[in-house]
């Protein structure tokens, strides 16, 4: 039997979140109106100057996610998820890297975990090779 691994994606091994940077690109390029960050401006502020949880900016980004992504062609919204993986997937933690690079060297199971769009954490589990994904 072989032993495994279970890791959340957002904020544990990568260090931000794949929706919040995804929901960024998408208004980056134009798919989300540039109105829909400042659904979540505030509250990013909030967060970064210790006034607000990041709880509360997280719900916010994913709020205005939802609200936005209707619409959306699947071909663009899969283009803009390899590209927030291809730009950011190397921003993991030191620390989980090297525990999941020593689990994989142990033969271990590894399966990462993640809120964000499923489409977006394929990409990044992808770019992880090994790496395997579930997804709530």
């Amino acid at each position: 039997m072989k032993k495994v691994a279970i890791f959340d994606i957002d904020g544990t091994v990568f260090r931000s979140s794949l929706l919040i940077e995804l929901t960024n690109a998408l208004v980056q390029e134009g798919i989300f109106n540039l109105k829909v960050s400042k659904l979540y401006a505030r509250n990013y502020k909030n967060w970064l100057n210790r006034k607000g949880p990041y709880e509360e900016y997280v719900k916010a980004v994913i709020k205005a996610f939802e609200q936005n992504i209707r619409g959306v062609r699947q071909n663009e919204f899969s283009r803009i998820a390899k590209k927030v993986v291809d730009f950011y997937g190397n921003r993991i933690y030191r620390y989980s890297r090297d525990i999941v690079k020593n689990l994989k060297k142990k033969n271990y199971y590894l399966l990462a975990i993640s809120r964000s769009p499923q489409k977006v954490v394929k990409e990044f589990c992808k770019k992880k090779n090994g790496v395997n994904s579930i997804f709530l």
